[in-house]
């Protein structure tokens, strides 16, 4: 999961902010506002990938519901999925949690991005470096 979202995260980090600060200066809003987005995306994008690893992080559970046997039976990826998708809501079932999701990672990514970029500039400016 985490290879996904790291290449969806970059891809749109760096479009974003190509189109919020095309004179590649140094502005925090829109570093802010990139790296939210691209955090954002990249959540959205690969949620159905987390739903599948949650089931497999807790099919181990005692919990008691009436598919705690059928949670303990799932072998690996595909049987994830199978029972998301069957117990779960259908094609639904992948997007559970997308909302809180998402808006956990908007900020989150916003303020390191931001945070990197202030660095990166603080850094540069004082050993006359330039990053292409």
């Amino acid at each position: 999961m985490n290879i996904p979202y790291q290449s969806v995260h970059f891809a749109a980090y760096e479009h974003f902010k190509a189109r919020f600060n095309p004179s590649k200066s140094y502005d925090p809003l829109s570093h802010c506002m990139a790296g939210g987005l691209a955090g954002g995306m990249a959540a959205a994008v690969t949620t159905p990938l987390d739903v599948v690893k949650t089931v497999l992080q807790t099919r181990g559970c005692t919990c008691l519901t009436e598919d705690a046997a059928a949670l303990r039976r799932v072998a690996g990826f595909s049987d994830a999925a199978r029972f998301i998708y069957e117990r779960r809501g259908g094609v639904r079932g992948f997007f559970r949690g997308l909302g809180p999701r998402v808006m956990a990672h908007v900020p989150a990514t916003a303020i390191s991005w931001t945070t990197y970029e202030f660095l990166k500039m603080a850094i540069l400016s004082e050993t006359n470096y330039e990053i292409a």
